[in-house]
């Protein structure tokens, strides 16, 4: 009799994946189990160092971020207040015409060197040097009429009144003739002071009234750098400092504050100052733009490298240092000049340990593996750097 065949057929492939469920099942929780034994294990040591009987394990949990940090002292360095302005000539002046006249000479070219008294420009004389001689030979009749008069009045021939009649004809006659020397000198334009004749403005045969500008003088010695100073900066600055400026076109000059305003400018409530520049030799011209460095005061400051500057969530400028206990703090600080080797800065102690490199990865309160000294010119850190290396780990 042949067996029942079963109801519900057994197929090998089902049984294969319940086998390998049950194994990947027993394999999860082992792992499981043996990661649970580890944290506890880890929570007993970093709770009691260990258990008893059992050294702690002196290697920590993860390596310290390597910097390199440099002491800086402060030294004393005079504040110096920065402040934009320009050049200008000590004087400017257009030279007008006092009487009228036609151009007929112009012996000095623009933009030459003059003297004072330098003729500029030259007018036609006209009839002002006949007028001349005619009040000259008047003055000379006015004067023997007065003697003759003087002498009759001695005799009794004449009365005292005629005399000074005599007296006063002759005085006028002179002043006629001073009138005619004056309007013939006028004819001649002269430069007022020493300068440069910056600018002409008439050609010969140009016919000037008075009033009519011939040249334009500019008195270049000294020479003056002028800013306007805000109302809390211009208590800082004195008349007599010495102070520099920095010129757009390259030139560094120094000088001495030769006036600082009493009274602000209505628009802008600034106070103008001017630093005076000694030499004819230099070059200026007025109104290029300069910037003027008044040194205000002595102060105790660092001289740090720009580059280790830095900023902190708040925005503020400061460098990060590290403590005794190599834990980063970041301190702000206050740059108050821009020397040639690095900047100036106020609010540090008077010895700081400061980071010069790997101070972009490190934050306030990090603990970090410090090395002292300064950084080798070709040494780079980089964040990747610090945290593969075999250097980067701690001994």
């Amino acid at each position: 009799m042949a067996e029942p065949k079963p109801r519900f057929p057994i197929n090998s492939s089902i049984v294969w994946a319940v086998v390998i469920a049950v194994v990947v099942a027993g394999w999860m929780g082992s792992g499981l189990l043996k990661n649970d034994e580890a944290a506890a294990v880890t929570a007993q040591r970093s709770g009691s160092g260990g258990s008893e009987g059992e050294p702690a394990s002196d290697e920590p949990s993860q390596p310290l971020f390597r910097v390199r940090a440099e002491a800086f002292k402060a030294q004393d360095r005079a504040s110096t207040l920065e402040v934009r302005g320009r050049t200008e000539a000590l004087r400017k002046v257009e030279v007008r015409s006092e009487t009228v006249g036609t151009v007929v000479g112009l012996p000095v070219e623009k933009g030459s060197l003059v003297k004072a008294g330098d003729v500029l420009c030259e007018l036609s004389v006209d009839t002002r040097e006949a007028d001349l001689s005619d009040a000259q030979a008047l003055v000379k009749q006015r004067k023997l009429e007065w003697d003759a008069a003087r002498r009759l009045a001695k005799q009794g021939h004449t009365s005292e009144t005629q005399a000074a009649a005599a007296e006063a004809q002759y005085q006028a006659g002179l002043a006629r003739v001073k009138m005619m020397e004056i309007a013939l000198e006028r004819t001649k334009i002269r430069a007022p002071f020493d300068g440069i004749m910056d600018d002409r403005h008439v050609e010969i045969g140009d016919y000037m009234r008075a009033a009519d500008a011939c040249a334009l003088v500019v008195d270049q010695d000294p020479f003056l750098v002028v800013a306007q100073l805000a109302e809390q900066e211009v208590g800082r600055v004195e008349a007599g400092a010495k102070a520099s400026a920095k010129l757009i076109t390259g030139e560094t000059v120094e000088g001495k504050v030769r006036f600082v305003a009493r009274t602000a400018d209505e628009t802008t409530r600034t106070f103008r100052v001017e630093l005076s520049v000694e030499g004819s030799e230099m070059t200026f011209r007025d109104g290029v733009t300069a910037t003027l460095k008044i040194p205000t005061q002595t102060v105790s400051a660092h001289l740090l490298p720009a580059a280790i500057l830095s900023l902190d969530e708040r925005g503020r400028i400061g460098v990060r240092t590290v403590d005794a206990t190599d834990t980063v703090r970041f301190k702000p600080v206050t740059l108050i000049d821009d020397g040639g080797e690095g900047v100036w800065a106020t609010g540090l102690a008077d010895l700081e340990t400061v980071i010069t490199v790997g101070q972009d990865f490190v934050v306030d309160g990090q603990k970090v593996d410090v090395q002292r000294g300064p950084a080798p010119e070709s040494q780079t850190v980089s964040q990747s750097d610090n945290s593969d290396t075999p250097d980067n780990q701690t001994e």
